[in-house]
Parts: structure tokens; sequence; C-alpha cells
């Protein structure tokens, strides 16, 4: 049942059009740790969907990084790389943020994309 799942999901994401959020910022302070890119499959979305989302960071220290993906609602579905997600939407229709934090305990980025949810309760 789970490949089945993920292979959907595989199939899925082939299919949908992806796009840089023109509404995701780097907020980070420093030159060592940036997030330089955030993509996702779609903006706008249908309660209860998946939305296949990517980053990229630059980085000139020789620290291990983690990389930790933060929504206001709906879930987080990790894949085997940590700079890939899918989001699931709740079923409450909204307009939700997610926060991506990359840190190497020393230096620090954020950044967040929001993404609006339609056809859930409260439209």
């Amino acid at each position: 049942m789970k490949k089945k799942f993920l292979y959907i999901l595989f199939v899925l994401s082939a299919f949908a059009g992806c796009s840089k959020n023109p509404q995701s910022a780097d907020d980070s302070e420093n030159d060592i740790l940036r997030i330089t890119a955030v993509t996702l499959s779609q903006s706008i979305c249908d309660a209860g969907s998946y939305v296949r989302i990517s980053m990229e960071y630059s980085y000139d220290g020789a620290k291990a990084v983690s990389i930790d993906w933060e929504p206001d609602g709906g879930r987080i579905i990790e894949t085997y790389n940590p700079q890939i997600i899918y989001w699931l939407a709740p079923n409450t229709s909204g307009i939700y943020r997610i926060t991506i934090t990359v840190t190497d305990s020393e230096y620090t980025a954020h950044s967040h994309i929001t993404i609006q949810v339609l056809g859930g309760q409260g439209d």
C-alpha cells in the first residue's frame, strides 16, 4: 500500500507544473548559509490535496546542516531527500504558511511560502 501511495505521489508530481514561489523570502542575515530557492508544484490547491515543495540552499561552512519544515496547518510528508517534501493540505479553506529553517547550529537561514487552499470547510 505504501509503495502504491508513493508511486501515485510520484506520478502526480511528474505532471504538475512547478514554479518558484514569489512569496518566499530568505530571512537570513548572514552570507555563510542562505536559502537560495523554494519551488512548489502549485501555490493554490484543493483541500486534502498534495503539494510538492523543494528548496535549495548555499552553504560555505563545514558542519552538517539540518532542514526543518514547519507548517501552520496541514501535514508535512518527508521524502528520502530532506530538501523535498510533500505538504498535505488541510480540509479547511484558507491561506497557510510553511516556514523553512536550515541550520548548522551556528548559522541559521529562514524562508517561508504561502499556499491557498480552496474547496474545504469554510467556503
